[in-house]
């Protein structure tokens, strides 16, 4: 009766986990784990692993699954799951080791990608000085809080917090309340806050609705709702279920005479069959750029964009291209101040979980174009970090789940004290004697935009600090020591958006100097930038 009913307990939680009820499947495989059903132990942990993993919860799904790391379990593919949780809660070292045991053993799936990944976060190392990064904690509670979208009353947010003690619904997925849009009224010296939701005709009672942006003028709001699209029923434990699949849309409301109006759906919504969702407007409010994962694309969630034609007419849309997009999740679009697109992603080659991306040069008519810069700390961390926003000049405000928060996700608060600056250091003395210099080492510096050469001087150490003023590009042509000039050709990307005071660049000394043919085989220059995830405490101000 036990080996039946732990049976039936983990076919609903199968379910629920297609289902993507994470909520449910975790609580139906806790259950089915307390029965002890040994022949079925590694698909319980699996279970409960997944489903916390599904729900955010990284720590919880590492317990669940070093579990199944186990002589007695076949199933290969849990040790790549769980190379990927420890990448995700910055154990980059023991997430290396498995990802290769995992490669010796199965051999199929390419993960080198992955290991750089890795190596790249351990050779980074932190200098969070440039900025102080505070949590918001009049604002965050132990629910999630995302999104901090300026309006012309204060603030909205999105979030998961209770407040309707009438209507007990939860999400299935995270078994919190659904997700709520709230406006945020803060006076200037913080003391007196004001959180209202907006109408119940935005706030649906039984959908999540958030992820949202504001038109320029501030009168017209885009955001993502969420309904449930029922699927073929199936047989679960001797009894038929509809499978129900989760899909977005984008609805848009306007506000006349002070009042948002009742919202319509986006022309291009097609929740039967894709999603549409996290919109993002520009500086013009003349274009939507916003994630889907419609058929055509390059991955799972690939952003794209749509033009205002005439007042309420959108072009159809067209995907950003493969700049932007990847095999992985493009979401949480948005335009900072200059009009540049910054998103998150959970491509192989970034930290952890989702990071932040910014795209150096504008939109084009057609598709977008660009280097594609991945942010530094404090910005990304080994957690999900999005919604990067501009605030007041040298603030700016961010989401994340990142360990040492109050709740789930959590909204924080970045400001900029110090100027960020580059050190390059030339390693010339691993060949070359300070003493038998001869002639003060410099290098020779291309703006890669004006392409305007300058030489500029090293220090007799051979390293140069070069404040960042502007959003500017410039190339390391060579440097010189005692007359021999070393080829470096290396791009170096100044951006006022990075956030480490001492960003460095290492680079090894040639054996051989630029005259000699030798020297014209590919070096490889390593880069010691930025950070080691989250520093123990949080620099406040």
């Amino acid at each position: 009766m036990m080996q039946l009913r732990s049976q039936s307990l983990m076919q609903e939680a199968a379910f629920h986990l297609r289902s993507a009820e994470y909520s449910l499947s975790l609580e139906k495989s806790l259950q089915a784990y307390q029965k002890e059903f040994t022949s079925e132990k590694f698909n319980i942990i699996r279970t409960i692993a997944r489903s916390y993993e599904k729900m955010g919860k990284n720590q919880l799904a590492l317990h669940w699954y070093a579990q199944l790391i186990h002589p007695n379990n076949t199933y290969l593919d849990d040790l790549y799951y769980y190379a990927i949780c420890l990448k995700n809660n910055g154990l980059y070292e023991k997430a290396i080791s498995y990802f290769k045991d995992y490669q010796l053993r199965n051999g199929l799936l390419p993960i080198s990608g992955l290991v750089s990944s890795c190596k790249n976060a351990l050779i980074q190392t932190v200098d969070s000085s440039a900025w102080a990064i505070r949590n918001m904690l009049e604002i965050n509670t132990d629910a999630s809080e995302f999104g901090w979208i300026r309006s012309d009353s204060g603030f909205f947010i999105t979030s998961d917090r209770h407040v309707d003690t009438l209507n007990n619904s939860k999400y299935k997925w995270t078994g919190l309340p659904y997700q709520k849009i709230f406006n945020v009224r803060i006076n200037k010296n913080r003391d007196s806050i004001v959180i209202d939701t907006l109408p119940a005709f935005i706030n649906h009672n039984y959908s999540n609705v958030g992820a949202l942006t504001l038109s320029p003028s501030g009168d017209t709001l885009f955001f993502t709702l969420t309904d449930t699209v029922n699927q073929s029923p199936q047989k679960v434990y001797k009894k038929k279920e509809q499978i129900v699949d989760v899909r977005n849309g984008i609805f848009i409301s306007v506000r006349k005479n002070h009042t948002w109006q009742k919202p319509v759906a986006f022309l291009y919504n097609n929740q039967n069959k894709y999603q549409v969702m996290h919109p993002a407007i520009d500086q013009t409010g003349n274009v939507l750029v916003f994630a889907s994962d419609q058929p055509g694309g390059y991955g799972g969630l690939d952003l794209y964009y749509s033009v205002k034609e005439r007042d309420s007419f959108w072009s159809p849309p067209c995907n950003l291209g493969a700049v932007v997009n990847s095999e992985a999740d493009e979401v949480f679009p948005v335009f900072d101040q200059d009009g540049k697109l910054r998103f998150s992603s959970n491509r192989v080659m970034g930290r952890g979980a989702l990071d932040i991306y910014e795209l150096s040069t504008l939109l084009t008519k057609d598709t977008a174009v660009g280097l594609l810069i991945h942010l530094p700390y404090p910005f990304n961390s080994y957690a999900d970090d999005f919604y990067l926003i501009d605030g007041d000049p040298g603030n700016k405000y961010f989401s994340s789940n990142r360990s040492g928060g109050k709740g789930l996700d959590d909204i924080y608060e970045v400001k900029q004290v110090k100027k960020p600056v580059v050190r390059l250091d030339f390693n010339y003395k691993d060949s070359i004697d300070a003493r038998s210099l001869v002639s003060q080492p410099f290098i020779k510096v291309e703006d890669v935009r004006t392409k305007n050469e300058s030489i500029q001087m090293l220090s007799a150490a051979g390293s140069i600090i070069i404040p960042v003023t502007d959003s500017t590009i410039q190339r390391i042509v060579y440097y010189s020591v005692n007359g021999n000039k070393y080829s470096i050709n290396d791009t170096i990307q100044y951006h006022p958006s990075y956030p480490s005071y001492g960003i460095i660049k290492k680079y090894p000394m040639p054996v051989y100097p630029d005259a000699d043919e030798k020297n014209n085989r590919a070096q490889e220059i390593w880069m010691n930038t930025i950070d080691t995830s989250i520093p123990r405490k949080k620099k406040r101000f």
